[in-house]
């Protein structure tokens, strides 16, 4: 074909594109708003001193929840384990396979069962205290004494659990919107994993137990030397020249004897009956710590499913952005034998097919990353495959922020253990008065004689008593034990008020952030469309031969671009409503 008539074509053409794009209706821009959004200013639901230890049953734990693991029992730790699922498909399965495999749920349900029975050994002292004993004593010479008893003294009901939440408040790291910066097909994507070994705080601290039975031995053998005593009078009491003969031919140094011992302490001042109560808050302060952990862990495997998500999306858009290269090249290549593009056209299409190979590349690689990070956090083989269903996008949920807020204090579980830490922390003033409170314990012994200078009559013998013990000074120590504990309780005070704070900040900016994501989501539904023409168009005019490689290029990376923010939206919408969910303190 001659120039002027590829001329002419190419002017023929170029007057069509103007004509088609003067009949096209105008695309509706939307403009943001001008005002700046309104702050959520909603006041503080109440937030009265607690009164009693709350439930744990709306958090999702009941103490029926906390039992021993036994998976390891049979089985080696590090490896598979039957019953491990084939394939991960849905985000329901994801949770109820961590809920009972992810380490740190495990671990902390072992710590409650372990504080459940710390709690019934050092509150051991409530129960009577027995213990038995048989002795062969070779004696040296007659001796006298008496028969004593042992018991229990309050100073051995130490403080089992100390006051204090160790972990880290509430609000304390802030929601951090992605809308907006990202500047590649790769951006926006999360990483799922799993808290490191150590990462998560804990509640209370080191345990005390105090011996809690009293010494028999000095009974047993002040016993033998009554009843030897006895045995010397009786002989005595004959013929006095000789008595001392008597004795020596008649007494037998090798006292053989059993003996048992019952001790009771009698709670007169309410001491034993508040360490119970301390230890009761104690398990309920472990359940609740379960709780957070279930909570926060549902937040990550939500967060790692649709990170895995997101990442297959943006494979999708490289691959498009591929395919859309791979044509240019095609079309360039084709001008060039045609004499109507330059060599440099060529170069500038290959380059770009090449970039978007790389981000292709890239984009395939993180969605294998991602799958791994989340299965690791399942607590099952990394290996296991994953092939996620996307779910349904739900509406925006109404967003009343006072009644979320009042949800949020009701149910989650860190209101809940800041409340049951004052409560605690009350307890264990009136624990540190013990060492100057009265106390009575009662003892029963019974004791069995079986040497042979003993008479059968004297060979059983008792004694009951009961012994009342007052207290009255320990130098001080008791004094600056109650400032301690009172200490303790307006440090729990301090931290109810910043957990209360932590947790409002923490509903609020999950408020904003699901408005944020919802509104991008779409801005970014029209750029998508508008982008999608605006490289059709380009195309239209390169094969006229009145568009430019530069042209398709911007247009083709403005497409990428919008493509990523939408699903960028789409997916921060979803981890948004999953946010409010744990910030409200719903227990999935």
């Amino acid at each position: 074909m001659r120039p002027v008539a590829v001329r002419a074509a190419l002017l023929a053409l170029s007057a069509q594109t103007a004509a088609w794009a003067q009949n096209t209706p105008a695309t509706t821009v939307t403009e943001p708003p001008a005002v700046q959004p309104a702050q959520p200013s909603a006041a503080t639901p109440p937030t009265p001193l607690p009164r009693r230890a709350p439930a744990t049953e709306p958090t999702g734990v009941r103490p029926a929840d906390v039992r021993p693991t036994r998976q390891f029992q049979t089985v080696v730790p590090g490896q598979p384990q039957p019953g491990d699922p084939a394939a991960i498909r849905t985000l329901n399965d994801a949770l109820q396979i961590a809920f009972t495999r992810n380490p740190s749920v495990l671990l902390q349900t072992e710590r409650a069962v372990r504080t459940s029975r710390q709690v019934d050994q050092i509150l051991a002292v409530q129960r009577p205290q027995i213990g038995a004993s048989a002795s062969v004593v070779r004696l040296s010479g007659a001796n006298a004494g008496g028969v004593g008893g042992g018991g229990v003294s309050l100073s051995q009901i130490g403080s089992p659990f100390p006051s204090g939440l160790q972990f880290t408040p509430p609000g304390s790291v802030p929601i951090s919107l992605s809308g907006g910066f990202s500047t590649g097909a790769g951006g926006g994507t999360g990483s799922a994993g799993a808290t490191p070994p150590g990462g998560a705080g804990q509640i209370g601290g080191g345990l005390g137990t105090g011996s809690t039975t009293g010494s028999t031995t000095g009974g047993r053998a002040s016993g033998a030397s009554g009843r030897a005593s006895g045995a010397s009078g009786r002989q005595t009491n004959g013929d006095g020249g000789d008595g001392g003969g008597t004795f020596q031919r008649n007494f037998d140094l090798n006292q053989i004897g059993a003996r048992v011992t019952v001790s009771q302490l009698i709670d007169i001042t309410g001491i034993v009956r508040t360490a119970i109560q301390v230890g009761e808050l104690e398990e309920a302060l472990s359940r609740l710590e379960l709780a957070r952990v279930r909570q926060e862990l549902a937040l990550d495997v939500k967060n790692g499913y649709y990170s895995v998500l997101r990442a297959q999306a943006f494979v999708r858009v490289n691959e498009a952005a591929v395919a859309q290269a791979q044509e240019q090249l095609r079309v360039t290549e084709a001008q060039l034998r045609a004499g109507v593009a330059a060599q440099f056209d060529v170069l500038r299409a290959r380059t770009q097919l090449d970039n978007n190979r790389q981000a292709l590349i890239s984009a395939r690689n993180q969605v294998n990353i991602s799958k791994n990070a989340f299965v690791n956090l399942l607590g099952i083989d990394p290996s296991t495959p994953v092939t996620p269903e996307a779910p349904a996008v739900p509406a925006l949920p109404p967003l009343d922020e006072g009644g979320l807020l009042t949800t949020a204090l009701s149910q989650r579980p860190e209101a809940l253990q800041a409340d049951t830490n004052i409560l605690k922390s009350q307890k264990n003033i009136r624990l540190a008065r013990r060492n100057l409170e009265p106390y009575l314990n009662a003892n029963l012994t019974g004791a069995f004689d079986g040497s042979r200078s003993v008479s059968g009559s004297d060979r059983a013998s008792g004694a009951v008593g009961v012994t009342l013990t007052f207290p009255l000074s320990d130098g001080g120590a008791t004094r600056a034990a109650v400032d301690v504990a009172r200490s303790d309780e307006r440090q729990a005070l301090i931290q109810k008020d910043q957990f209360v704070r932590g947790i409002k900040a923490e509903v609020q900016q999950s408020i904003i952030a699901v408005r944020d994501a919802n509104e991008r989501a779409e801005v970014a539904g029209n750029t998508v469309t508008q982008a999608r023409e605006a490289l059709r168009l380009a195309n239209v005019r390169f094969r006229a031969g009145v568009g430019t490689q530069l042209e398709i290029n911007d247009a083709q990376t403005a497409l990428t671009q919008a493509e990523t923010n939408a699903v960028n939206a789409q997916y921060d919408y979803l981890s948004a409503l999953a946010r409010l969910s744990r910030a409200t303190g719903n227990p999935e």
